[in-house]
């Protein structure tokens, strides 16, 4: 019992700290296989394939935070959304004010602060 009182108190001030960042509920075993998978895919697969991702933060750090915060099916629902938008099929256009905005096949425009850096690297 001090046991699991003294981990939950650790982890608790390392998520206050913003060291570690906490479900505000323990995910259910779906959601934590999802994330571990997505974890696999980003450390392993994506590398492979050499894919940059478009924006900031990356599909995979948003779905890990749906995961964790929403209900699954919430979560997947968004997620399936977000990973329709990032795809090849995207524009990254600069307009006459200056501005960086991103295109993406789904119609929806992004402005610079959440297009991914090295996906702003190939404008120039």
């Amino acid at each position: 019992m001090v046991k699991g009182v003294f981990h939950r108190g650790v982890i608790f001030a390392l998520n206050h700290l913003g060291i570690v960042e906490v479900a505000p509920f323990p995910a259910p075993l779906k959601a934590r296989v999802l994330i571990f998978l997505i974890t696999l895919y980003q450390i392993s697969v994506s590398k492979l394939i050499n894919r940059t991702c478009l924006f900031s933060p990356t599909c995979s750090e948003i779905s890990r935070r749906l995961l964790r915060s929403q209900p699954l099916d919430v979560a997947i629902e968004e997620i399936k959304r977000q990973t329709r938008r990032c795809n090849p099929n995207y524009s990254l256009n600069q307009l006459a004010t200056g501005e960086v905005i991103l295109k993406c096949s789904d119609g929806t425009t992004w402005p610079i602060n959440h297009i991914s850096p090295e996906l702003l690297k190939k404008l120039h």
